[in-house]
């Protein structure tokens, strides 16, 4: 019976080539756009998260104000955020914030403590010219982000306590202020029309943060204060615009989160049910923030393959009924 169904179809399949090869190309599309769409959301939250686990999963950001990525409602805290890290009268976190952290009697599960001011600038070597972030940090940023030097060294304690006016290039300003490459240590470009001596070029990121951290130029945290971004909150304190937190290991990224939040609530007088005027995540929340994002992203995707695959159902029973 059932080799008498199979040669009945057969025959059938071949009296009418033109609709046969319709309906298997009917289904063929509908699936492979189904498998494509699936698989492209999928690439895509893979490739986001690589780019954040290169950094390490044991990093840990303080941000001065209150934001939750995560709610629409909290929006505004986010524009306010982003506000006062332009003119810098909006922000919470200060000097002595980085230095309570950096106290291993307080924050002893925390590795490397590295605080971040931060603008842009327009730098200049003759008449090649860029636009760029300008980062100015401690010199255990270098170990906390994994940074490869290409050409030079990074600066040490002695240029943070000189504020020596010295910077490192990624890969993306070199490139544009030196198109006909060679080592550039040593010699002098002006950013915000302030002179700065090149002392070394960090090599292209391939992984991790290296979209954003190929394009800057980094120096001394006290130079960039001194030189380029004096900024002070409205106590007439010196603030920075994040600082960065390294937990000795994965395991103990919870306790410095909550030391850590213990030393800042202290720091900034927050009564005991009063509300941060901070916020601190680690990269495992914004992993987890983003794998929600990208996973509806996919179920999206694979929606509208779904109906584009019963479309062509429809379309393929029409062509067989006919």
């Amino acid at each position: 019976m059932f080799l008498e169904n199979l040669k009945v179809a057969l025959r059938a399949l071949v009296a009418n080539k033109l609709r046969s090869v319709l309906t298997t190309l009917g289904i063929i599309i509908g699936v492979t756009s189904v498998i494509a769409l699936v698989s492209l959301g999928n690439g895509v939250q893979a490739f986001i998260t690589r780019q954040f686990e290169g950094q390490g999963s044991n990093l840990i950001f303080v941000l001065p104000a209150r934001v939750d990525f995560t709610k629409g409602a909290n929006r505004a805290g986010f524009q306010a955020f982003a506000a006062g890290a332009r003119s810098g009268t909006a922000l919470s976190l200060t000097d002595a914030d980085s230095r309570e952290l950096n106290d291993k009697s307080r924050v002893p599960d925390a590795a490397i403590i590295a605080p971040v001011v931060a603008g842009s600038g327009k730098a200049y070597n003759g008449e090649n010219k860029h636009e760029s972030r300008v980062r100015g940090t401690v010199p255990e940023y270098l170990a906390l982000n994994e940074a490869v030097m290409q050409y030079g060294t990074y600066f040490d304690d002695a240029a943070m306590t000189s504020r020596s006016r010295v910077v490192v290039l990624g890969s993306v300003p070199y490139k544009k202020l030196f198109p006909d490459g060679g080592d550039p240590t040593g010699q002098e470009i002006r950013i915000n029309n302030v002179s700065f001596r090149i002392i070394g070029v960090q090599a292209e990121r391939t992984g991790g943060t290296a979209g954003s951290d190929d394009d800057v130029m980094t120096m001394p945290l006290t130079t960039a204060r001194d030189k380029l971004f004096p900024r002070r909150n409205a106590q007439g304190k010196p603030i920075v615009n994040i600082i960065l937190i390294q937990a000795a290991n994965k395991d103990r990224i919870d306790n410095a989160i909550q030391q850590a939040t213990e030393v800042l609530r202290e720091n900034h007088g927050i009564e005991f049910q009063g509300e941060d005027d901070f916020t601190i995540s680690s990269q495992r929340d914004l992993l987890s923030t983003i794998g929600s994002v990208t996973t509806a992203l996919t179920i999206f995707l694979a929606a509208i393959a779904g109906i584009s695959l019963f479309v062509g159902g429809i379309g393929i029973m029409n062509i067989m009924l006919v």
